[in-house]
């Protein structure tokens, strides 16, 4: 049996008014990808990088990226200096868990460029209402179903045209919401605090 990990209960969906604060305080008032990159690959960072590149080139927008993680290397930090979009790319090396509850509740869409990253963290976005692009791997695809966007690993090319895809069709990122909010019922931290509590009972019976 399998309890799944859920996210805390910080992570839920914010207001309009709550969103343009955290946009104005993070992003200049401008709509965002959100990465939480902590400890995070930096070759797929780069990747994300990249597809945010190709992303920029064919959507003339003022679309940001944010990155938070507390430990990007001096090697990525050096990449970052001489990146082509760095003014709409934003890197954040503090934080507490409350500032980034509610920088992943503002974002446009979260996106997780490495199949490696638990799941826990996509559960977190999906439980703000907010749209996941992820790397496919077998755990996601098992919590997560068709409620996210899946691309293959190191598939730069596919990164960046479902980052175009959410940005462009309204329809399809509002499904992704309506079915994320299926999944955050079924992982919420109610349900995994239950499933735990009934397998405890079951494997410590007691006697009498």
């Amino acid at each position: 049996k399998v309890v799944y990990n859920a996210p805390e209960k910080i992570y839920a969906p914010l207001t309009w008014e709550e969103k343009q604060i955290v946009l104005k305080q993070y992003s200049n008032e401008k709509e965002y990808f959100f990465c939480n990159a902590s400890n995070c690959n930096e070759d797929k960072l780069i990747s994300l990088l990249k597809a945010f590149s190709i992303f920029k080139k064919w959507q003339k927008s003022n679309m940001q990226l944010i990155i938070a993680s507390d430990n990007l290397s001096k090697s990525f930090k050096e990449n970052y200096k001489h990146y082509k979009h760095k003014e709409d790319v934003i890197l954040l090396e503090e934080f507490s868990a409350k500032d980034l509850a509610a920088i992943t509740g503002s974002a446009y869409g979260y996106i997780n460029p490495d199949e490696n990253t638990g799941y826990s963290k996509i559960l977190a976005a999906i439980q703000c209402n907010i749209p996941v692009i992820t790397i496919s791997n077998e755990i996601s695809e098992e919590v997560c179903g068709d409620a996210v966007i899946y691309c293959k690993p190191d598939n730069i090319d596919e990164m960046a045209k479902n980052m175009i895809l959410l940005y462009k069709d309204e329809n399809r990122r509002n499904e992704l919401i309506k079915k994320g909010v299926a999944i955050s019922h079924k992982h919420s931290y109610a349900v995994s605090l239950q499933a735990l509590n009934n397998l405890i009972l079951e494997e410590s019976p007691i006697l009498l």
